[in-house]
């Protein structure tokens, strides 16, 4: 849209995108850009737009993610982003989780979601501090926080040290 924030414009955007093909469309909410709505007035504005099923949510208010997702009742998929908040967008009712740092770190990410699953919270809480204590060394070593968080280059360094 061209007037980042509108929400009146991005959904005019969205219908147009939406209309443009027959596959299911999914909007990317990104916190810096998300348009100042509540989950109510985004999913009223949403309702009309062609094959709107879902949303990745990257954004830290998970009151307004959990939202979408009851106010979805089940007919919207809702993936969440932040990857140093897997087991609490899995709390919040995620759907499933697109990140930067599931491939650097599999092994993790699939303990702490079969942890969550069994109903073992402790472990699965002690294996999201895991993974943040390497999400936080690649913002540190990846100078990300003067670059807005984007950690892509470190996880890039790693999978090509693993081969």
């Amino acid at each position: 849209p061209e007037k980042p924030g509108d929400l009146e414009a991005a959904v005019a955007h969205f219908k147009a995108v939406g209309a443009a093909t027959a596959l299911p469309f999914y909007v990317y909410w990104v916190q810096k850009d998300a348009v100042k709505a509540t989950a109510e007035e985004f999913l009223a504005a949403m309702a009309d737009v062609p094959n709107f099923a879902g949303l990745k949510f990257t954004d830290t208010n998970f009151y307004t993610f959990q939202r979408l997702v009851h106010l979805g009742k089940g007919r919207l998929n809702c993936i969440t982003g932040p990857d140093e908040m897997n087991l609490a967008g899995k709390v919040m009712g995620s759907d499933g989780a697109i990140g930067s740092t599931y491939n650097v770190q599999p092994k993790l990410y699939l303990r702490m979601h079969a942890a969550f699953e069994s109903g073992d919270i402790k472990t699965a809480m002690e294996l999201q501090d895991q993974v943040n204590c390497v999400v936080s060394l690649l913002i540190e070593h990846t100078n990300a926080r003067a670059r807005g968080l984007n950690i892509v280059e470190g996880c890039k360094a790693i999978m090509r040290a693993r081969g």
